[in-house]
């Protein structure tokens, strides 16, 4: 098994129905999902479509690409990671 993550994000209004994962339909596994989700959680801090306070993006990055990224959701407002597992 291994693990997926759907990042999904409201958007700049951010409504709670704009999260919507026809909309979010990138999936990211392995060390490479794990950068290109960074990368777009980056995006979204710069376009201010979510939000992490600054004391806490470090840990975010870490969650990200280190550990858990289900657990950087604890520190985001207006996006959630859903954790998924496919079989291989």
């Amino acid at each position: 098994m291994k693990n997926v993550w759907m990042y999904l994000h409201c958007d700049l209004w951010k409504g709670t129905t704009s999260m919507n994962p026809c909309v979010d339909d990138q999936c990211y596994t392995g060390i490479t999902g794990r950068k290109a989700l960074w990368r777009a959680i980056k995006e979204d801090l710069e376009t201010k479509a979510i939000e992490i306070a600054k004391e806490d993006r470090e840990k975010v990055k870490d969650f990200i690409l280190k550990g858990n990224p289900e657990e950087a959701n604890h520190y985001i407002d207006y996006a959630y990671i859903l954790g998924l597992t496919k079989a291989v």
